[in-house]
């Protein structure tokens, strides 16, 4: 998360068989925020932003709209042909005033009270203190509609900006909340940092990977 922490674990897709990535616009941001509700439906670090399942479904579109809102206005949001998944990026220098974990902590206020929100933002405040201080592609959020996993969406959703991250010699840095999701992103190159917790929250595990 936020990701905004954290993402589902697709499949690395068979060769010639990546579906094709492009960047989201503004017109998709309804469709392709739902389809990231479904997505982490059962994500730690979300299901601890929205402890209720009410506060889940009043909430959870609106943070993920929100967050796309700006990323799509700066370029970094990807997706598919079919929305099947998506891929929100914070490029490198570009955080304030709008960091991955601001829009999220700022929209769960609305949802969840502000006793809870406080308690949220606290957490999500250790994401931004563990980030790599030399300049990085973060990787807030990385999704794969619930019935279309499997595919290699994930994967490909990776591709541009990894293929970016080589070509200008940068480093991509992620947090995951679920531990069977490590294997899947260091076949893409990263590897753990450290784990640490978001305060009263769930675990998490830094994840760096450093240009080929």
């Amino acid at each position: 998360m936020p990701g905004g922490p954290d993402r589902a674990a697709p499949a690395t897709p068979s060769p010639g068989h990546a579906p094709p990535v492009r960047l989201a616009t503004r017109a998709e941001v309804g469709a392709l925020s739902r389809m990231l509700a479904r997505a982490f439906h059962q994500d730690p670090v979300h299901r601890w932003m929205f402890r209720e399942e009410h506060e889940w479904a009043r909430g959870s579109h609106r943070v993920f709209a929100a967050l796309m809102r700006v990323l799509v206005r700066r370029g970094s949001a990807y997706t598919t042909g079919g929305l099947e998944g998506a891929a929100l990026w914070d490029e490198p220098g570009g955080h304030p005033p709008l960091t991955t974990q601001a829009v999220l902590a700022a929209v769960s206020l609305w949802s969840v009270g502000w006793s809870h929100s406080l308690t949220v933002a606290r957490g999500l405040g250790q994401l931004e203190r563990h980030r790599p201080e030399v300049p990085h592609w973060y990787l807030g959020i990385l999704g794969t509609d619930p019935d279309h996993r499997g595919r290699g969406i994930g994967a490909a959703l990776l591709g541009p900006v990894l293929a970016r991250c080589d070509r200008e010699a940068l480093p991509a840095y992620l947090e995951s909340s679920r531990p069977e999701n490590v294997p899947f992103y260091e076949r893409h190159g990263f590897e753990v940092t450290e784990e640490f917790r978001l305060g009263e929250g769930p675990p998490v595990w830094g994840m760096l990977r450093a240009p080929r």
